[in-house]
């Protein structure tokens, strides 16, 4: 990848690997490849550090449920929400001096290691770590720039599963952690095998954040009445 992107983006792709735009959907598009999936040969996840927190609960940041008023075209089309994990790429990090790398062995399938708490969602499918990120920040103080955090970008692709379009307020939201500049991307009505690719564009800082040594995030697909589905994206960040 090259540069840090200016803005987070939405590519929406056909079933047949063209590009499409619904007016839903305003974010910057670029053509794309959807190459893996969450079965591929990639590392497990790590051993859990101390100083990291576990996921909160996934419903932290949404919305009441939807009330019985709702219609029912609505509710059928929440309740079959379903989005599989297509893709993701290595991270792409780049910092002032280097003082921010990723810990190899961190990048991978955690679903076993989350499964206590995703459990009581059963429209959550999997949990995927983008990876670990070590920032330095001996190094990170003592750079030219010390106040520019490093920029960190990641892409997934995750593919609408169910047999109708998703709900048209779907969005890729932020449920635990600090979003380091990415809380929410509206997708809107995904239609059923096209996929979406999430450019998550970062900006992790040089000095821990609430004075803590290490964070989790962690992303989700939500409904817009409060149902998370799919896979849990997460990332960690430790400061050393």
């Amino acid at each position: 990848l090259g540069p840090g992107l200016n803005e987070d983006e939405l590519t929406i792709l056909r079933s047949d690997g063209e590009e499409d735009t619904p007016a839903t959907v305003s974010a910057t598009c670029r053509r794309t490849c959807c190459r893996g999936s969450l079965e591929a040969a990639l590392p497990s996840a790590a051993g859990e550090p101390e100083h990291l927190d576990p996921v909160e609960e996934l419903s932290r940041a949404a919305s009441p449920p939807v009330s019985l008023s709702a219609t029912s075209q609505r509710l059928r089309a929440a309740e079959s929400a379903s989005a599989t994990l297509q893709a993701a790429s290595p991270l792409a990090l780049r910092s002032a001096s280097g003082w921010a790398s990723e810990c190899a062995g961190c990048r991978g399938d955690a679903t076993s290691q989350w499964a206590a708490a995703l459990a009581p969602h059963a429209g959550v499918s999997c949990a995927f770590c983008l990876g670990r990120i070590l920032v330095q920040t001996s190094a990170a103080s003592s750079s030219t720039d010390a106040t520019a955090p490093a920029a960190a970008i990641a892409r997934v692709v995750l593919q609408n599963a169910g047999g109708s379009a998703w709900p048209s307020r779907t969005a890729f939201r932020l449920v635990a952690g600090h979003g380091f500049g990415f809380d929410s991307l509206e997708i809107g009505a995904l239609p059923p095998a096209f996929l979406a690719e999430i450019v998550l564009d970062l900006a992790i800082p040089a000095q821990p954040v609430g004075g803590r040594s290490g964070a989790r995030s962690a992303w989700i697909l939500e409904d817009g009445d409060g149902r998370p589905f799919g896979p849990l994206v997460l990332l960690e960040v430790v400061w050393k």
